[in-house]
This record gives structure tokens, C-alpha cells and sequence, in this order.
């Protein structure tokens, strides 16, 4: 994962094998949102690449870009709501 920058921010699977088939496409990858330190990331768009190699050595590679916004759903944030104006 990294992120708008292109600076690494998590490595999710490195070197890693399933086992599977040419019949099989459920693998799947899952991100939690948090650096490698384990800290939630920052509100913003990061690019995940995938590179994956097959038995017969067959390469494959993908990109995914994910938002992440930790803002609390329907939360009002800007515009301040306005003040009633005075009634006359």
C-alpha cells in the first residue's frame, strides 16, 4: 500500500503462497487501514499493487486505489450551521 505520495506505508503479503488452481480466483486481500507500525493511516487515496505468479510462472499485477475517511458518518462539519437570524 502507499500512499498519494508513493511512499510505502504498508506491506500487506510478501513472498507468500496459496495454493489454488486455475479454477480458483477467491483469493483475496484485506487491509485494515493501518500503516506497519499498526497506526491508522491518514485521511486520503492510496494505490494498492498486487503481483502475483502462478505455478507455471505465469505473472499477473494489478493496482486498486482505496479511499479511506475516518470522518464520523453524517457528521456536520463545514458549513457551520448558521445562527437563526433574530426574529423583529
Amino acid at each position: 500500500m502507499t500512499d498519494e505520495t508513493g511512499t510505502r506505508v504498508r506491506t500487506l503479503e510478501d513472498a507468500v503462497s496459496h495454493a489454488g488452481n486455475s479454477q480458483c480466483s477467491n483469493n483475496q486481500v484485506v487491509w485494515d487501514g493501518k500503516d506497519d507500525a499498526g497506526k491508522v493511516v491518514t485521511d486520503g487515496v492510496y494505490t494498492l499493487r498486487l503481483h502475483a505468479v502462478d505455478g507455471t510462472g505465469a505473472t499477473g499485477d494489478a493496482t486498486a486505489r482505496l479511499g479511506v475517511d475516518t470522518r464520523t458518518p453524517g457528521a456536520l462539519t463545514s458549513p457551520t450551521p448558521a445562527t437563526p437570524s433574530p426574529t423583529r
